[in-house]
This record gives structure tokens, sequence and C-alpha cells, in this order.
């Protein structure tokens, strides 16, 4: 064994001890020691070698045939630990609690932070994460995936397609976020629930949308099927079975009922039932028939109730409008008019007769044409008594009864201007207390005529003003539109002037007021 020389200040300049050549600073035993294998070189040999307290290494680290630099760029294997016994490796970031961890313990990795794969990666065990995870390229699954959490794909408003394929070639589940479609596509796919769960509303049942869908092929039910609201039917549909309807149903096509199946609504009591070949029964206690526009029957409708009509809605039929008949109206018994009046107003051209008989000869026959605008006639002589517009018959005519003409009276108090309406002016006595001078105009041509039943050219009218102001202040009349005022149309105070109205052209709606005379109260 080499002996440990000391020499003081061995080396110029420098203070220390030397040993010399490559001999050895042995420690308790031959086993651990310290040398000098080369110039520059110091090996620490040992069993275990324990460094308490801070290293600080300026150069490189040798293990073996390898040799570690501190930064360095590693270009063979890096080994930690052997096989069935290894240790923790971790790497940290520069955020505080954000590290890569190698648990031996728990032999599995942990990233505590982002992650971020840009090249292929291959997992042949279980892969857990534990927080939002981002994946921007590809990735392919060829084993299986339990996902314990939420998946999502995308973020609102920019997705991204999702295909799951089947075992059939050209057959997948695609979710395409262009048009915002789940498809299933190729002819062997098949949507299957295996819930069970009966539907009894919009928002119940195994399968439910909140949208419509759509159906190109049949559509096979194997329970109730009940549709609640307006449903549309635009194809041929054949119905195998009783059929239940809540709510409106809009059918474009035909509806074909085999044999004679019945349409019940409400229950059994009200159908619909084309009992034998050619005839059609609508069944009920009441049958309503309610349209906005017209219902057409193209051939005989016929009742069978004999109810007798003792008011307006007693009756085996009735309507709570009006009634129009194209051809003749025979009625079994008597005609009972609650109210109202028999009206020509629509009557155009040629001769429009209404004729009460008996089993004889004609009672009454009261005619309206071009020529006369009403005429009663005798069944017993020629003599006809002559109708206008507002003539009324006070009793029956006879050599005792009389006729009249009925006039409506308007009180007014009108200031500086007023327009007198055709329902006060026709055949009608205006009397007006103005307070102030007045122009008071006539309502329009078309108005006037509008006031004459069935006017026709050289139709004609009279009426009165009074002007019972309170002062020596007068009423102008001035025509409307349409109208022409003939002659004096001052009216002074406690005056009664009146006028003679002629329809001149019922086409062009003009009528000509002319101012006959005045009376001085």
């Amino acid at each position: 064994m080499a002996r440990l020389r000391w020499l003081e200040n061995a080396r110029a300049g420098d203070e220390g001890t030397v040993c010399t050549h490559d001999n050895k600073l042995f420690f308790d035993d031959t086993g651990a020691y310290i040398r000098a294998s080369a110039s520059g070189t110091l090996d620490l040999v040992a069993t275990t070698i324990a460094i308490t307290g801070d290293v600080t290494v300026s150069g490189s680290l040798t293990t073996g045939s390898q040799t570690i630099s501190l930064n360095q760029d590693l270009q063979g294997t890096l080994t930690v630990g052997v096989n069935d016994t290894g240790y923790d490796v971790k790497f940290y970031g520069a955020t505080a609690s954000k590290y890569w961890l190698w648990d031996e313990d728990a032999d599995s990795v942990i990233l505590a932070g982002a992650f971020a794969q840009t090249g292929n990666m291959a997992i042949t065990g279980t892969f857990s994460v534990s927080s939002t995870s981002t994946l921007t390229g590809a990735i392919a699954l060829d084993g299986a995936a339990t996902c314990s959490s939420t998946l999502t794909v995308g973020v609102s408003d920019t997705g991204y397609d999702v295909k799951f394929y089947g075992a059939t070639a050209a057959n997948y589940m695609h979710w395409d976020e262009s048009g915002d479609d789940l498809l299933l596509v190729g002819t062997a796919t098949q949507f299957a629930v295996a819930g069970t769960t009966n539907a009894v509303s919009a928002t119940t049942g195994s399968i439910r949308t909140a949208g419509g869908i759509g159906i190109v092929q049949d559509l096979w039910v194997g329970g109730l099927s009940e549709l609640v609201g307006a449903v549309t039917i635009s194809a041929a549909v054949g119905i195998t079975g009783a059929v239940s309807i809540t709510g409106n149903v809009g059918i474009t096509g035909d509806v074909t009922m085999a044999t004679n199946d019945k349409i019940v609504f409400y229950d059994a009591t009200q159908y619909i039932q084309a009992s034998t070949d050619a005839i059609l029964d609508v069944v009920g206690p009441t049958i309503n028939l309610t349209a906005s526009t017209i219902i057409n029957l193209a051939g005989v409708a016929a009742c069978t109730d004999t109810t007798e009509a003792s008011a307006v809605g007693t009756a085996s039929m009735y309507t709570a409008g009006g009634l129009g008949v194209t051809k003749k109206a025979y009625i079994g018994t008597d005609l009972v008019m609650v109210g109202g009046d028999i009206d020509f107003s629509t009557a155009t051209t040629g001769l429009h007769d209404i004729i009460v008989k008996d089993n004889l000869a004609d009672a009454l026959s009261i005619k309206d044409n071009a020529a006369d605008l009403m005429v009663f006639t005798t069944t017993t002589g020629g003599d006809k008594v002559a109708v206008v517009p507002n003539l009324y018959c006070g009793a029956a005519v006879t050599s005792t009864g009389h006729m009249h003409a009925k006039t409506t009276v308007t009180s007014k108090t009108s200031g500086a201007t007023v327009t007198y309406t055709a329902a006060e002016i026709v055949n009608c006595y205006i009397i007006d207390a103005i307070t102030q001078a007045c122009a008071a105009t006539t309502h329009t041509g078309t108005e006037l005529i509008a006031a004459i039943p069935n006017a026709v050219d050289g139709s004609s009218f009279f009426f009165y003003l009074k002007n019972t102001a309170g002062s020596a202040i007068d009423i102008t009349l001035t025509a409307g539109v349409d109208v022409t005022v003939t002659g004096t149309a001052t009216v002074g105070q406690n005056n009664t002037k009146m006028f003679f109205g002629v329809v001149t052209s019922v086409g062009s709606n003009t009528v000509v007021i002319y101012s006959l005379g005045t009376m001085v109260h």
C-alpha cells in the first residue's frame, strides 16, 4: 500500500495536499477510496456513495460507459430502474403545479397540465384523462375506449365530422358538422332503441324529437298510434285497424274505407258510414254543417225527420243564417214569417214573382220588374196599386184601409259646417238649429243612390230642410261628390225649403237636387 505524502506548497502559488501518481486514499477498507486515475480525473469508488448537501457539476457525468451532459440531447436509451423495480420520474413545467410524472408505484403516467400530440400515439393499455383534453390531430383507436365523463368534439359554432363504422362496408353513423345532421349511411343500417317507455305526450316515449320526422318508406306501429295536433297526409296511406284522432286532420288525397267500416266521432252514436253501395250515412243526434264558404251537395239531400217547425231553431232542418234557393221551393204546410221583409233589392232584370195560391186560383201576386218597382195585383180584377220605396201599408188594402209613406225626422244643432247623410235626406225632414252660418254638404251621389231601394235612372225622392236658428243666420245647401244642387239653396231663419232629388245615372252615381220653394214660419 502506498503511503500518503504531505507536501506543503508543492505547487507554486497553491496551498493544499498533493497525492502523487495514481495512488489511492483509502477509507476503512480497500473497497472505498479516492484516486486520480488520470490527469484531471478524480475517481470516487465505493459500493455506495452518499452525498449530503448540494453538488455542483460544471462538466459531464459518466455512468458505466455513458457520459451524461447536464444540458444534453439524449441519443440513446434512458433507463430508470430495472424490470419490476422502478423509480418515479418527474418533469416540471414553468407553471406552478404543472408536471409530467411516471409514478412507479401506480405503474402509470400522470399529466398535470395540457397535452399536445402532433404525431401518432399508440396506447396498448388503459388511457385515463382526469381533466379537459384537446385533441387537434387524427386519432385512431384500435381497442376498446371508455369515456366516464363528457366527450366534446369542437366548440359552439365550430364542429367536426364524427364517423362510427359498422361491420358492413360503406355503412356507418356520421355526425355531419356542415349540415348539422346525424346520418345513418348505408342500406344495412338500422336505428334501434331498446327502451320500452310508452309515449303519452309529445315529450315522452323511448324516441322523441322537437322537430318533424320524414319517412320515405313504410311506417309500422306495433301498438296504439296517437297523433295529437294537426296531421297532414300528402300521399296514399293504408291503415288496418281502428284509428283514433285527437285534433285536426288535413288530408290531400283519397281516403278509402274498406266495405262498410265507419269513421266514428266522439262515441259510437256519431259516425259516417257507407252502409251499402252508393249510399253514405251521416249519423248523429245533431248534425251541424259549418263552413266559412259553401257546402255543396251534388245530389238530393233528404231529411227523414218529421219534427214540426214551431220556432226558428225548432224543426227537422234549420239554419242560423240565410237560405238561398236557386230553383223553386215547395212548402207542404204553412209558411210562417216571424219578422223581416220580402226583399227584392238584389233583383236586377227580368220579371220576379212571388205568387201565393190556393188550390183554385191566385190569392195574391207581388211583382217587380224594370217597369214597375212593385205592384200588388188583385185576383178578381185588373186594378193595381203601385208602391214606391218607403211606402207602407198600415192595414189591409180595402175600401176602409189606408197606405202611407214612412218619413224620418232628424233634429240637429250644427255649427259652421255639416254633412247631411243619405239616411237624413232621402224622403226625410231635417230640423237644424244652427249656432252660426252653416255650409251644409249633401252625402255623395253613391250614398244617396244606395239609400233608394232598387234605384234606377230617374228614381226620385223629396226632403225638407228647416232652419230653427236663434238668430238671423242661414243654412246653405252645397253639393257633395257627384251631386248637383240647382236653384236657390239658402234657407233663412224660421224658413223651411223643399228639395226634389233625381238619379240621373246609376252607373255614374250622379244625382241632381232641385230647390222647389220656401215656407216661412
